[in-house]
């Protein structure tokens, strides 16, 4: 059967954009918005790309914005020495994009109809949890899987541990797996005391 796990998932452009607003204030809110719709024109037009932070501080035009510690969990994930020509900015059309709700995968949560596992980190500031109890509700096979914690933190040490192990037993439960792996210990057991005490009788009584 198929199945779906989601971590900490983006669900919703309009709650994002409106957290934004929250985060920036509306000037800024409003700044990045005319870069959005200006860069998306200008991909049209064939004209250069317009870029924003991708990682910034509280009240920046970043589109994830961080406190030092959730920055240095989100740093940590990356390697020593980049490849290909990484740089800290996304182009500003996203701002456009999430604004006019283009990316909102929550509205087709109802029509997915395997089981699906939602991970939720409840100190998430980027993906926040109410997002994906909302989803959880709306799915047709929905379960619900929380870790307290940070976005980025969910993917460190133990919790991080914690979380694939949890996920592959979903997808043990859900695929059959673990049904099989247990049919098959069963039929590669060796026999027990009263199966053996059978052989015996029958050895006997031939």
């Amino acid at each position: 059967m198929l199945t779906h796990a989601l971590q900490v998932p983006h669900l919703d452009a309009r709650a994002a954009t409106l957290m934004s607003i929250k985060k920036r204030g509306v000037p800024k809110a409003l700044l990045s918005l005319v870069l959005g719709a200006a860069d998306a024109l200008g991909a049209r037009l064939g004209l250069p790309p317009i870029y924003l932070p991708l990682v910034g501080p509280a009240g920046s035009l970043a589109f994830m914005q961080l406190n030092d510690f959730e920055t240095k969990e989100y740093y940590s994930k990356h390697p020593p020495v980049y490849q290909g020509g990484w740089q800290n900015k996304a182009r500003a059309a996203l701002v456009w994009e999430l604004f006019v709700g283009r990316y909102s995968p929550i509205q087709y949560v109802p029509d997915i109809a395997c089981p699906i596992q939602f991970v939720a980190a409840t100190e998430d500031v980027l993906c926040p949890v109410d997002q994906v109890l909302k989803a959880v509700g709306l799915a047709q096979q929905g379960s619900l899987l929380s870790r307290q914690c940070t976005h980025f933190e969910l993917y460190r040490g133990k919790l991080f541990q914690g979380l694939v192990t949890a996920q592959v037993a979903f997808f043990r439960q859900h695929t059959g797996l673990a049904k099989a792996k247990a049919k098959a210990a069963a039929v590669a057991a060796p026999a027990g005391p009263e199966n053996d005490a059978e052989g015996v009788n029958d050895q006997g009584s031939a």
